[in-house]
């Protein structure tokens, strides 16, 4: 029986994946995991929150996914109605830029397809009426009434962004019959909904068409429609060599022939070689280049031997797979059962496994188990590759090992035979803290709760577990840690290291809710100590960049678990900076986000509460999809950088929820930056912020992201950037740029204000402080090196940058 042919649309990943990640969020607040939304569709949430593109066939299998997992029939109006004008992509921004509503209509079905279209949409005119028309791209009832929910729910939101409030369409047509949850059109659309009809169609007065757009910018939509078109140029429908690599890999057989693979494709074995002779490739290239990845998947992931991973891939024998192996990938299979890269013979002892032989105790860098929403390992240190790299890309290492060890014995034999050794939390930190030539040391496998106190409301935690663990973990004991970070990435010992720190004038940085922790020194020694025993120890210790020994447990001190009420909103910074005070001593937790070229700021607060957890409790600010629009938008079109800020507005939805403490603290962060912060003294902070907002006007660097403020109470550690006298506050002022933009330029307009207003710089972010000026700022630095020279006399703990840092010389 002959192959049926897979029409090459379906294969081919051309949809930007914009819908699809609101659906995830969606399905996420229902209970069901991005994980579980995503298992055997070929991508991964985090793949979509980075606008990987998909194929039809892709969205098609999320969404019956979606809709069997959670049981909700209602889900397209539901993703529909949640978009903003970010979800249409950079379609969406240049309609709100074109003169008249009915200019920015023809915008959108011109370049419909970098959108994120669900559908094929068009359009159709008469005396009375405008129509837009949806073609959909599938057979399935299912998939179909989805899409056109979403398709004109989103049309609704859309509506309200460009013309406001009070516009409702004519009628809405839908080709077919009533689903079960019918009585949510009328809700939604507010005009009369008729089903069962030819096809599917949005009627709107034609008067509409000719209504002028407040928004209108004319060099901004000049601009816009000239990088549509140029990305349009560039797209070609389907992509041969993507419609083959998804070929291979949905059918689960990388080993399929060229004449395999074009009969699937219902094309001539010669149209489609000559196909990709154009593309500058060949159909023996991309077949390798995927072998080669599913071998490497099929070794590590799925535990395979080399004689079953070669019967998979289709070789006549073992020896065959192994040469083929040796090729590809420059060594043989069994180097991937193994720690690659260069292992000194006093490191034999170590358990170099990678993840595929985990325990549970080894938590991946986001996520306590497969089904987290937190995505992937960004650490840098799983897999086969010999080099380190942190979150933004930025700092980069090739040690001479890395190791995971199973437990605080295996610890400390580690560390009495290394040389040199820097400990690695999540690799969040900006600045080179981890880069050595020496071994990288995780602590993911000592993670998990050692005991808890319930009368004294502290528990003990071992040192690799990462906040977004101890979240839920403090949660089930009926705890919660009293402040956190809006991100959640870090290891409970990188968060103390560093002093991250979130926000509230009252409420100190994480190390402060420390009240002992147990230190593994270079010789190998444990060391106990805290606020009432070695004293001395534990407040040079608490905040060390793992300078001093190796954090295996801590002891936080928390408070009973709790709710908080997020509030959100936007507002100009002139109007909010007078009363920068006010808000922090009315709000527990107080933080802004402003746009040095809009002036316009984001308003966060956090208040406890009792109130019931909100039906739509995940969120908050963070719009990934707006903010690596905009970086994207601004990195290739500077002159966007203004307008875009100044219609953050359009962006940020107002936000009111209520939730559990560690689900209201972090936002998703993934879109990728570099940072650097200073703490001022609360007295001039307003000041500052603002003198820093106009120092990056005024260079035109070119910026899209926020410059974030935040309060954090004193604390008495000696390298603590807090470090204060009791009531004392300082501010925290954040400056990032895109990870894909020189932020030398930024940091440089921005530092000398952030200076000159006796800013201490954050460990874990980028600065140019010397020696000299560090000793100026921390008055304990002193004390911390004799400390230091006595802990670790050979400076084991120390790598080039900490050594420069300190003024260590190389020993």
């Amino acid at each position: 029986m002959p192959r049926p042919k897979l029409d090459p649309y379906q294969f081919a990943p051309e949809i930007a994946p914009l819908a699809l990640a609101e659906l995830a969020g969606l399905v996420n607040e229902l209970g069901v995991s991005p994980e579980q939304l995503c298992a055997d569709v070929g991508i991964s949430n985090t793949d979509m929150c980075a606008g990987e593109l998909v194929s039809n066939r892709q969205v098609a299998r999320l969404i019956r996914r979606a809709i069997q997992l959670t049981g909700r029939s209602d889900l397209g109006l539901e993703v529909g109605k949640r978009q903003n004008i970010s979800h249409f992509g950079l379609p969406g921004f240049a309609m709100t830029a074109m003169r008249t509503f009915g200019e920015a209509v023809e915008l959108g079905l011109r370049y419909q397809g970098q959108s994120g279209g669900l559908m094929d949409v068009t359009s159709e005119f008469d005396d009375q009426f405008a129509a837009l028309l949806a073609q959909s791209r599938t057979s399935d009832l299912v998939v179909e009434t989805f899409v056109v929910e979403e398709l004109f729910a989103s049309v609704m939101v859309l509506v309200r962004i460009l013309l406001g409030e009070g516009y409702r369409p004519h009628a809405i047509e839908l080709a077919y019959p009533a689903p079960p949850h019918a009585a949510r059109y009328a809700e939604i659309f507010n005009c009369p909904i008729r089903f069962g009809q030819p096809r599917h169609r949005a009627l709107f007065p034609r008067q509409w068409f000719t209504l002028p757009l407040t928004s209108h910018s004319p060099v901004a939509a000049a601009e816009l429609r000239a990088l549509l078109e140029a990305r349009a140029r560039r797209q070609q429908a389907p992509n041969t060599v993507t419609a083959i690599e998804h070929v291979l890999q949905q059918t689960g057989n990388v080993a399929m022939s060229v004449e395999e693979v074009a009969a699937a494709l219902g094309l001539s074995t010669r149209t489609l070689r000559r196909r990709l002779t154009e593309a500058g490739t060949s159909f023996r290239a991309l077949s390798e280049r995927l072998r080669s990845q599913e071998a490497q998947h099929l070794l590590r992931d799925e535990g395979m031997t080399v004689a079953e991973a070669s019967e998979q891939l289709g070789f006549s024998d073992a020896r065959a797979f192994r040469r083929a192996f040796k090729r590809w990938v420059g060594e043989v299979p069994g180097a991937i059962h193994a720690y690659v890269g260069l292992r000194p013979q006093w490191f034999r002892a170590c358990a170099m496994s990678d993840r595929s032989s985990s325990s549970v105790a080894d938590e991946p860098v986001r996520s306590p188990a497969p089904s987290s929403p937190h995505g992937s390992v960004d650490d840098g240190l799983r897999g086969t590759q010999s080099t380190w790299q942190n979150w933004s890309g930025a700092q980069r290492a090739q040690p001479s090992a890395k190791c995971t060890p199973r437990d605080e014995d295996e610890l400390r034999r580690m560390v009495q035979a290394a040389d040199s050794l820097r400990v690695v939390g999540a690799g969040h930190s900006f600045t080179p803290l981890v880069p050595t030539s020496g071994a990288i040391l995780s602590l993911d496998h000592l993670s998990g709760l050692v005991n808890h106190d319930a009368a004294k409301q502290q528990a003990r935690i071992w040192a690799g577990t990462r906040l977004f663990d101890a979240g839920p973990l403090l949660q089930g004991i009926g705890q919660g840690m009293p402040n956190l970070g809006d991100i959640d990435r870090q290891s409970i010992a990188g968060a103390l290291s560093t002093a991250t720190h979130g926000t509230g004038i009252s409420l100190p940085c994480i190390a402060a809710g420390a009240s002992a922790l147990r230190l593994v020194t270079a010789q190998g020694e444990v060391i106990e100590c805290g606020r009432d025993h070695d004293a001395d120890v534990f407040q040079a210790a608490a905040v060390s960049l793992g300078a001093l020994g190796v954090i295996t447990q801590v002891t936080l001190q928390n408070m009973p678990a709790y709710r908080l009420r997020e509030r959100v909103h936007v507002q100009p910074l002139d109007s909010l900076l007078p009363e920068i005070d006010s808000w922090a001593q009315r709000h527990r937790h107080f933080e802004l986000f402003a746009f040095p070229n809009s002036r316009l700021a984001i308003v966060k607060t956090l208040d406890l509460s009792n109130e019931p957890i909100t039906k739509h409790a995940q969120g908050g600010d963070s719009d990934d999809l707006a903010l690596k629009l905009g970086c994207e938008l601004t990195r290739w079109a500077p002159g966007l950088g203004r307008g875009l800020q100044a219609m953050i507005g359009r962006f940020i939805k107002p936000t009111d929820r209520v939730n559990q403490w560690y689900k209201i603290f972090a936002s998703p962060r993934n879109v990728r930056f570099n940072e650097m912060e200073y703490q001022v003294p609360a007295a001039v902070g307003a000041h500052c912020i603002d003198e820093v907002c106009k120092a990056v006007a005024a260079s035109k660097v070119n910026v899209f992201f926020p410059i974030e403020f935040r309060f954090i109470a004193a604390d008495n550690y000696w390298l603590s950037p807090f470090q204060g006298a009791p009531g004392e506050a300082r501010c925290s002022i954040s400056v990032h740029q895109y990870h894909k933009q020189d932020y030398r330029p930024l940091f440089a307009a921005a530092e000398p204000v952030l200076r000159r207003h006796g800013g201490r710089p954050h460990w874990g972010k980028l600065h140019t402080v010397d020696t000299r000026g560090l000793h100026a700022l921390y008055p304990d630095l002193g004390r911390f090196l004799r400390l230091r020279s006595e802990l670790d006399p050979q400076g084991k703990f120390l790598n080039p940058y900490l050594r420069q840092l300190f003024g260590v010389p190389a020993s």
